[in-house]
């Protein structure tokens, strides 16, 4: 059925697995429900089922990207920190140095719950590891809570303002762990005020491609609680408690807590969409990207509880539920878990010394000039094929062999895409989609597909253009990036 949709896109997967087709389908393979009990009963069921099919397509669509200058922005800030990177922490050997050796941590976001756990928090400081994302740092600052790790996600600009602040001591003693894909003025405000801090590459294949696997890999999740959640796992504790992780809108329509430096009201409300509550009662407001960070927590959950045995406390007592989670007061489990102090600060990462570095950058910068070689042979190999189309589109009377056996060459040189070292997530949104079109077409008996040979070769030819396209932007950005690295 997928491959006879007109588009993959989700109003054509919505249409494909609404309400009514089941219904027909059910018509269809003459399944007569007589009893209209059982009818409303078996209609519930399918409705049901059709919701949560509709969920998991979206999760999966979605998880392949649908921005490519996004994508594009991720990748020259990786590149241009590379040098900041290979000079601070090594992130492989801080979870050897830290993995297993606490058992109870704490991951403080910003939803409006925040405020009220802010005197809880401030009373067990020291009794627990506190992970707080980086728009909750300013928060915890004012307040004299100092997190043990501030970490943070986000490519975009406005991210690094978390970080434009002058705290003084407070800030001695705290490791900030950053994705490799931040703006680097998050990096300029840390350096200003002599703050300690560590990059960990995301598991991005254009990260993958550089090498550096000791500096990853971190933050699998959309958001900065998802990475918070994911580090906890990696260091093997045994308790995590949630606050502030509302994942929805508060009552009176705030999106965040009091204190946060965009406002409390950083999200406009949009969506008409709701979850289930805190506490199983009734329905929150909410939004698709916290809908997909909250999908990202109960896998995660799922998977830290049945492989890891690690348990997770929702104790933010407010927004929508998280299942896989134990809800719980933040005091009873406050005063249930954290009973003794802690020995802070905890150690800091290893690093290597100057002569490593260099001999790391220069390694790493000669295998991404291999990678771009690469990458330009395939550009010039795939513009002469379509060279060949372009002139067998010009000419009146078409010749079918030769528009076959370019058909068949494009679609050898498609595959061939997915080989390059320098496939990532910048083509692999587009990659994605177009494979739908291809098994679309490749599902057709023969004569439908010399039927449709024309208008599918047309399509290839547009595709081809726009990834090449994105191909050599990248080039061009990958070049210029490693020579600033010798300034």
């Amino acid at each position: 059925i997928l491959f006879y949709t007109k588009d993959l896109n989700l109003a054509s997967l919505n249409a494909l697995f609404s309400f009514e087709f089941i219904k027909k389908s059910i018509k269809i393979y003459n399944l007569h429900i007589h009893s209209s009990f059982y009818a409303k009963y078996y209609y519930d069921k399918i409705e049901s089922l059709n919701k949560d099919l509709m969920e998991i397509i979206r999760f999966i669509v979605l998880n392949h990207g649908n921005d490519p200058i996004d994508s594009m922005t991720g990748i020259e800030h990786t590149l241009n920190n590379i040098p900041k990177m290979l000079s601070h922490g090594i992130f492989q050997e801080f979870l050897k140095v830290r993995r297993a050796k606490l058992e109870n941590a704490i991951v403080v976001s910003t939803g409006p719950s925040l405020t009220k756990q802010l005197p809880l928090l401030k009373k067990y400081q020291n009794k627990v590891a506190i992970f707080c994302a980086d728009s909750s740092y300013p928060i915890l600052a004012k307040h004299n809570i100092k997190p043990d790790y501030v970490l943070s996600l986000e490519r975009v600009v406005l991210t690094s303002e978390f970080f434009n602040n002058d705290f003084g001591d407070f800030d001695k003693d705290i490791l900030f762990i950053l994705a490799s894909v931040v703006y680097k003025k998050s990096i300029e405000y840390l350096e200003k005020n002599h703050r300690r801090y560590m990059l960990v590459h995301r598991p991005l294949n254009s990260a993958g491609s550089l090498k550096l696997d000791e500096y990853g890999y971190l933050g699998v999740g959309m958001s900065v609680a998802n990475m918070i959640y994911e580090l906890i796992g990696a260091l093997r504790f045994k308790n995590v408690i949630l606050i502030g992780q509302d994942l929805a809108y508060a009552n009176d329509g705030n999106s965040h807590a009091v204190e946060h430096i965009f406002g409390e009201q950083g999200d406009e409300i949009r969506d008409n969409l709701y979850t289930l509550a805190y506490g199983g009662k009734g329905e929150v407001r909410t939004q698709l990207s916290w809908q997909l960070f909250r999908q990202h927590f109960e896998k995660d959950i799922f998977f830290t509880k049945t492989k890891l045995g690690i348990s997770t406390y929702n104790c933010t007592e407010g927004g929508a539920r998280i299942e896989g989670t134990i809800e719980k007061p933040f005091k009873e489990v406050c005063e249930e878990l954290l009973k003794s102090d802690l020995q802070k600060p905890f150690e800091f990462p290893k690093t290597l010394n100057l002569n490593e570095m260099r001999e790391k950058l220069k390694k790493t910068k000669k295998n991404i000039e291999k990678n771009v070689s690469e990458s330009e042979n395939y550009i010039k190999k795939c513009k002469n094929e379509l060279k060949k189309l372009d002139y067998e589109f010009s000419k009146e009377q078409k010749n079918l062999q030769t528009l076959r056996k370019i058909k068949d060459n494009l679609l050898k040189f498609f595959k061939e895409l997915k080989t390059l070292k320098l496939f990532n997530e910048l083509s692999q949104a587009m990659y994605f989609h177009n494979e739908c079109e291809v098994m679309k077409y490749e599902v057709l008996n023969s004569l439908k597909q010399d039927e449709k040979l024309i208008d599918f070769l047309s399509s290839q030819n547009l595709w081809f253009l726009q990834i090449l396209d994105y191909l050599k932007a990248q080039n061009e950005t990958i070049n210029k990036t490693i020579k600033e690295w010798e300034i």
